[in-house]
């Protein structure tokens, strides 16, 4: 079986890949995909990930289904989705057991969020999105409030893909904390707003623009990285 697309989101069962070492898939080249109807998938690109791909179905106990696509893109996919792993779990940490409500003073100058590490929940999981959105090469970050969730979307390549889903609960300090850092109005929640945001991110300065958009659910947050 052969495809040349791009490797999408939903392709992908994270639950196997939390099964597979990274340094396995990268070593052979093998992007696992899924479980179905008795079969492993997996996309490889050449003998040794086949070899990879028999190896991990006789460990599964299951037969292999081999998809062919460029080297390229499986180097692609292996680095975005088992990255992707470590950032929820990254986030998942940095927002576990703190006081989220806490929103710490405004930056009165642009500063290295690589050295913010220690700071207050808010900025640490802020600082954690910028840096991720730098590194997937994303020209957008959406803060979606939806009844019970807060989801996070990075549009990379004009595609929006979901990052994260979130407890509701930090959403507002969260929303506070992005108006804060572009010189919005806190009190104002039922108009549109529109600010700027200037961070430095591994020494390169960044440019964002910031939409603030009320919905039913609170209000929604884009963040263009210019």
């Amino acid at each position: 079986m052969k495809i040349n697309c791009f490797i999408k989101e939903e392709d992908i069962d994270f639950s196997l890949i939390k099964e597979i070492p990274f340094s396995f898939a990268k070593n052979n080249l093998i992007m696992p995909l899924r479980k179905e109807n008795g079969t492993l998938i997996a996309a490889i690109s050449d003998e040794k990930g086949m070899l990879a791909l028999a190896e991990l179905s006789k460990y599964f106990g299951l037969k292999p289904v081999p998809l062919k696509i460029e080297k390229k893109l499986i180097i692609e996919a292996i680095h975005r989705f088992y990255g992707q792993i470590g950032f929820d779990q990254k986030v998942m940490e940095v927002i576990s057991g703190d006081d989220l409500s806490s929103i710490a003073t405004e930056f009165e100058k642009p500063r290295d969020l690589l050295e913010l590490t220690d700071e207050a929940p808010i900025i640490r999981l802020l600082n954690a999105l910028f840096q991720q959105a730098v590194k997937e090469r994303s020209s957008d970050i959406h803060i979606e409030p939806y009844e019970k969730e807060l989801i996070i979307r990075f549009r990379i390549d004009g595609v929006l893909h979901k990052i994260l889903t979130l407890p509701k609960i930090i959403h507002e300090a969260l929303i506070n904390r992005i108006k804060i850092m572009s010189n919005l109005d806190i009190a104002e929640k039922r108009l549109p707003q529109d600010g700027r945001i200037r961070i430095l991110v591994g020494g390169k300065d960044i440019d964002i623009r910031v939409s603030i958009i009320p919905t039913s659910y609170g209000e929604r947050a884009v963040l263009r990285l210019l």
